[in-house]
């Protein structure tokens, strides 16, 4: 019996707090959502994330982060009724269920009581923190009669609630466009997943075509989500770039990127060491000093300079001349090696990029995805192929999906190959025990 009490427990509890965990809180939602719906009330989703605690953990470590969780924990079950439930979502959010509504306004006055009670300051071993929750409130059946939509829509409204100052709470409306939530919530979903280090790095493999060995990998990010999987970059990029967030979401990628190289793909093949390519915003070269952010980690994690090649597209050649002629000068006196990323999407040419200290050309997929519908296109990839060997650079085509495809490339010269032919993005231990596992040269012999 005590063995079944302490693996319900590990179920359902949070081990840090006491308090309920998120299978819980979604059970305890069926049930309220259940007895509203009999007396025909309303439930209140109060979703909340203290503010700037990122600071704390930086400045005073996490045990005392730990600790302060623990005391908002205790004054949080202050604020809240038998008949509600309280809950730790994980890091520092926090959720709310209030039930039994009159008014659904009334769910304000309970947002109020919680941030009145985190006022007084936070004492840990003779040091004082102060701590204040932004919160967001969305109601049942108004804004949602599920579970996943009412955390989205308090979410967002947590969000908003942040924009207009740390203690502050803001009911979800429907004013907005369906448009302007999802980016809301992107935004959110980004900046939550940047402090909470939670941003995930797969690895996609390049082949060389006259060895069938793996000489390289491209670090790709990805956000997990909780219901609908992994969050690709084509989803948050634009919005990290827009908001600015792009620096701290890039700086967590590389280290992320050099940590699991190091540990699972630097030695896949004795002899020669893969490359790793990391792509950089071109909004990074206007808001960052991208040699001395490339430099520092490289010292910091001990990665050969040789080893690493950043990715950047057309369009940050073009938009940042001058100054991304300096940078890419400066790495490339350093060891880094520099690739055009999406080669034939911009406006540049080669004879362009031969002003830039360039190693790599990397064809984009939409001309790999038309290789095979004409000779106009063979001609044109053929060209590119021979004048970048004029060049010196290496020629990698992107988007390789069959092995018609690989044929002509590797008839017309092409040095490597990515795309799910090969295989697709995938974590970095699943990708070294695919290396080990694969016959590269069973795919050549097609």
């Amino acid at each position: 019996m005590q063995n079944r009490e302490q693996l319900h427990r590990l179920a359902y509890y949070d081990a840090l707090t006491n308090l309920p965990n998120r299978e819980l809180f979604r059970d305890r939602f069926e049930f309220l959502v259940h007895q509203a719906r009999r007396h025909q009330q309303s439930v209140a989703l109060l979703f909340m994330d203290l503010d700037n605690f990122k600071d704390i953990n930086d400045a005073q470590g996490h045990l005392f982060g730990d600790e302060i969780l623990k005391q908002v924990a205790l004054r949080l079950r202050t604020c809240v009724r038998e008949a509600d439930s309280l809950a730790r979502l994980g890091g520092d959010e926090f959720t709310v269920l209030v039930s039994e509504l009159e008014h659904p306004n009334d769910a304000g006055t309970v947002a109020e009581n919680i941030q009145k009670t985190l006022e007084a300051p936070f004492t840990i071993n003779g040091k004082e923190a102060y701590v204040t929750a932004s919160i967001g409130i969305s109601v049942f059946p108004n804004d949602g009669e599920n579970i996943d939509t009412l955390i989205k829509h308090a979410d967002t409204a947590m969000y908003s609630a942040k924009n207009a100052g740390p203690g502050t709470h803001c009911f979800f409306h429907r004013g907005l466009s369906e448009k302007t939530l999802e980016r809301m919530f992107m935004v959110n979903r980004l900046r939550r997943a940047i402090e909470h280090d939670n941003v995930h790095v797969y690895y996609q493999p390049q082949m060389c075509l006259r060895s069938g060995r793996i000489r390289g990998f491209e670090a790709l990010a990805r956000l997990e989500q909780t219901q609908s999987g992994t969050m690709t970059p084509d989803k948050f990029i634009p919005v990290a770039e827009e908001t600015g967030q792009i620096v701290a979401l890039s700086e967590r990628i590389l280290l992320r990127a050099i940590d699991n190289w190091k540990e699972h793909l630097s030695g896949v093949h004795g002899d020669v060491v893969p490359q790793l390519s990391v792509n950089l915003s071109s909004v990074q070269f206007r808001k960052q000093d991208v040699y001395a952010f490339v430099a520092s980690t490289l010292d910091r994690t001990g990665m050969p300079a040789c080893q690493l090649e950043v990715e950047l597209t057309e369009t940050a050649l073009i938009q940042e001349t001058k100054k991304a002629a300096g940078i890419l000068s400066a790495l490339d006196r350093l060891g880094v090696r520099i690739a055009i990323d999406d080669f034939g999407t911009g406006f540049s040419s080669l004879n362009y990029l031969a002003q830039f200290p360039i190693h790599t050309v990397k064809i984009d997929r939409s001309f790999t995805r038309n290789l095979l519908a004409g000779d106009k296109q063979m001609f044109l990839l053929a060209s590119v192929i021979a004048m970048s060997r004029v060049l010196d650079f290496d020629v990698v085509a992107e988007g390789v999906e069959t092995v018609g495809q690989l044929a002509l490339l590797h008839e017309l010269g092409c040095d490597r190959i990515q795309g799910n032919l090969i295989s697709c993005p995938k974590k970095a231990d699943e990708i070294a025990t695919w290396i080990r596992q694969r016959d590269h040269h069973a795919i050549l012999s097609h």
